[in-house]
């Protein structure tokens, strides 16, 4: 993972949506074409996708007390 690549707010947006799973088969298509001939893109798609791998890695926190529901609570709900 290196330094920032200059690429467009709207290319984050797009290859964070691909590595979701959220883009559309065109939209998937267009931007691996993107990929193979825009270094900075696929440099910073590999730099996100390593993020992304590393933070599924974390173990869940558990939810502060305050955001828990309890009986009560559901009861009124």
């Amino acid at each position: 993972m290196g330094q920032m690549h200059h690429i467009s707010e709207e290319d984050m947006v797009l290859l964070t949506a691909l590595i979701d799973g959220a883009l559309d088969p065109q939209a998937t298509e267009k931007l691996r074409q993107r990929l193979a001939n825009e270094d900075a893109l696929h440099e910073a798609y590999l730099d996100l996708v390593v993020i992304h791998d590393q933070l599924t890695q974390l173990p869940p926190l558990p939810l502060p007390r305050s955001l828990r529901l309890d009986d009560a609570t559901l009861k009124r709900a």
